[in-house]
């Protein structure tokens, strides 16, 4: 971070690569049900993979919230 960069133009950088990361996880999701769906939905390694996808956002949320 520059020195000359103001917290309100560093928030709106970082938010923007936030909204960014929100966005493009969920067209990786979309792939991931759809890789999913043609598998005849019977991969429980996917399944175990949206598992620890979904821990990890618990932890984001919970960071987001002060809920450590």
């Amino acid at each position: 971070m520059k020195r000359d960069t103001t917290a309100g133009i560093e928030f709106a950088q970082r938010e923007k690569r936030v909204n960014e990361l929100l966005y493009s996880l969920l067209a990786s999701l979309e792939e991931h049900r759809e890789q999913f769906d043609a598998d005849g939905r019977t991969d429980w390694a996917l399944v175990s993979e949206l598992g620890e996808i979904e821990a990890q956002l618990t932890e984001v949320k919970n960071f987001i919230n002060n809920k450590e």
